[in-house]
């Protein structure tokens, strides 16, 4: 039997299946890529509604449990999510676990800060802590947290570090139950 050669063109072909292969595989446990389970959240500054500037850092030196949402007014997805966000804050907003409080935070990915603002109010997304830099998916505060696919979220503990990675509803109090003994 006689042996076959390969060409230079075969060997790139077969290399980019098994890179193709190997990204699909490294994927396949967080779909949107997402920061993992035990990453430390990274920071973010921006402007709510009313112009006042925010900083994700600060809720951590405050030590409060944060529910990060990822969104933008004009993404379909995020606004059928947007109901579950508010039954999540009126069940769990006031509430303690570990003796930390729970705030969510909403960072926009809008660069149209009216159509922004308009959904906040149309949706009734009645937390305080709304955060934009109108930048989009240009912001380059936006890369360190690996978000590729809107709606996401990360739930973070009262240390900055991510617990649970595009967890919602009743799931959010079962998590924080579990992760704080109560």
């Amino acid at each position: 039997m006689k042996a076959k050669n390969f060409s230079r063109k075969d060997a790139k072909a077969q290399s980019f299946v098994v890179v193709c292969c190997l990204l699909f595989f490294a994927s396949c446990g967080n779909p949107k890529g997402l920061l993992e389970e035990g990453t430390m959240l990274p920071d973010y500054t921006g402007f709510s509604p009313l112009g006042d500037t925010l900083t994700l850092s600060t809720f951590t030196r405050e030590e409060k449990i944060l529910l990060v949402n990822f969104w933008a007014a004009w993404c379909g997805d995020c606004l059928k999510h947007n109901p579950e966000l508010v039954h999540t804050n009126l069940k769990y907003s006031g509430k303690k676990f570990g003796g930390h409080d729970f705030e969510m935070v909403s960072i926009s990915l809008d660069q149209d800060t009216g159509l922004w603002k308009r959904r906040i109010v149309q949706q009734n997304l009645i937390w305080k802590n709304h955060i934009t830099d109108s930048k989009g998916w240009e912001s380059a505060q936006l890369k360190p947290f690996s978000v590729h696919a809107i709606p996401s979220n990360y739930l973070v503990d009262h240390t900055g570090k991510i617990i649970a990675v595009d967890v919602e509803g009743d799931d959010v109090g079962k998590i924080l139950e579990k992760y704080y003994g109560e």
